[in-house]
């Protein structure tokens, strides 16, 4: 037998479907749909990328790292203004890694409060 999707020549799996169509179905609901392939794009994460292009994806993934503990944690913005300040240099220059830091101590205190 044939797969129920017209112009499918298919032999069925299930449920009427060929094994793509079923598939589908399964992801869906709908066996018509298609979806693209892979992640969706974090659109946060390709403005950042955009914003900070002269620094690797490796860097901008510790502050956009920095940013979602925080948030999770429920830190105000102010206080994250405050804890992004100590990730600043005497020299004037941003250090990142500090940055990465800062979001370990903050999970681990986290942490600690709720036990």
């Amino acid at each position: 037998m044939k797969c129920k999707i017209e112009n499918c020549d298919k032999e069925i799996l299930a449920s009427g479907y060929c094994s793509m169509h079923y598939a589908r179905n399964r992801r869906t609901g709908d066996p018509n749909i298609i979806q693209k392939r892979g992640r969706k794009k974090n659109k946060f994460r390709e403005f950042t990328l955009q914003s900070f292009s002269d620094k690797s994806k490796r860097t901008v993934d510790k502050l956009l790292r920095f940013y979602r503990i925080a948030s999770e944690i429920g830190i105000s913005e102010s206080e994250k203004e405050k804890l992004t300040k100590q990730a600043v240099r005497s020299n004037g220059t941003f250090s990142f890694e500090k940055l990465n830091q800062i979001a370990d101590l903050l999970l681990i205190k986290s942490w600690i409060k709720k036990d």
